[in-house]
């Protein structure tokens, strides 16, 4: 991955364990790697690529509006 020194955003970033399409993990360096200090990971159990069309889409909405809700 290269350098994300410049991410100073805040960000956050859900994601399905479960998801066969892309890496879990490498969702998670991201948001370790970016230099925002308002960076947040969220994985979700048991859920695959489409968290919104998903059995766990209630908990991802959760997961959105709370962290919105904390920005504004």
């Amino acid at each position: 991955m290269g350098s994300l020194t410049g991410w100073h955003l805040p960000t956050l970033v859900v994601h399905g364990i479960a998801d066969t399409y892309t890496d879990p993990t490498a969702s998670a360096n991201f948001v370790t790697g970016i230099a925002s200090q308002d960076r947040a990971f969220r994985p979700v159990h048991g859920a695959y690529h489409e968290l919104l069309n998903d059995l766990c889409a209630d908990e991802v909405l959760g997961h959105m509006t709370s962290w919105l809700d904390s920005h504004t």
